[in-house]
Parts: C-alpha cells; structure tokens; sequence
C-alpha cells in the first residue's frame, strides 16, 4: 500500500474518533450541567425560596415597645448583619442597635422565624422622640 492510500482510510478514521470524542466531551459537560441544575433546584424547594428580613417596631403588647426582627419570607437567611442610621436608644440611655445581637449579628433565622427585643415604653419614649434625644426615623440596612 503506499502513503495514499493509507491518508485515504486513515482520515475518515480519524475524523470518526474525533466526532466520537468531542461528542463524549460534549455529553459529559451537558450531565455535569444537568446535575448542577438538578442540585440547585433541590436546594431551592429544600429552602422553601427567599428569605425576608424586616426590622420593625412592635406594638401587641403596649404601652410596652419591643424591636421586632423576623424572616417574613420563605427560604432560611443567614449570615444576618445590621446596619442601622441612628442608634435605637431608650428614654434610660440604653443604646439597643450596640447590643451584641445587633452587632454581632445573626448567624440564620428559620422562615417565619421572630425574634423581639424589649425597647422601652411608649409613655417614656414619646416625649423622648419630641425632646429629639431619640431619633424617629432610623433606617436599619439588613444584609443576609
């Protein structure tokens, strides 16, 4: 046989393994992506969806006045910080938004989850807030 020939059935050979490996490649990459998905689709349906993080004021139990804190939403957070504008105090000096909880933060809450922190009374905070020794409208960024 001479060389010709040989390049003749070698090539469509070669082109063949070639075709068979890149589509292996490609059938590999497309399960690997099917399992991420797969995967994130369990995480997200384990979780429940997104949290939700408000931080409010609570007024059930007046004149008693408590910070709420509670996940609203339908996934667990975590990794809870807080941020707030002006510091929370009560008409005794006590600075709530120091305390290490706020501080520190949190590290999850569960879905539906509350968490209340007794602030003051709402017989001593009002003149407070008029007086301006406490600030009436503090804005608390929540980074989960």
């Amino acid at each position: 046989m001479n060389l010709v020939a040989i390049s003749q059935i070698a090539a469509p050979i070669l082109q063949i393994i070639f075709i068979v490996v890149i589509g292996l490649g490609h059938y590999y990459s497309i399960r690997v992506t099917q399992t991420m998905v797969q995967e994130m689709r369990e995480e997200h349906t384990a979780g429940g969806g997104r949290p939700l993080i408000t931080v409010s004021e609570g007024y059930a139990n007046l004149p008693n006045m408590n910070i709420i804190v509670q996940n609203v939403g339908q996934g667990p957070a975590k990794d809870i910080t807080f941020e707030f504008s002006e510091p929370v105090a009560s008409s005794d000096g006590s600075v709530l938004s120091e305390w290490p909880f706020f501080q520190e933060g949190l590290t999850s809450l569960a879905p539906g989850a509350k968490i209340a922190c007794y602030w003051d009374t709402l017989d001593n905070l009002l003149p407070a807030i008029k007086e301006g020794k406490i600030a009436s409208d503090i804005t608390v960024t929540v980074r989960y």
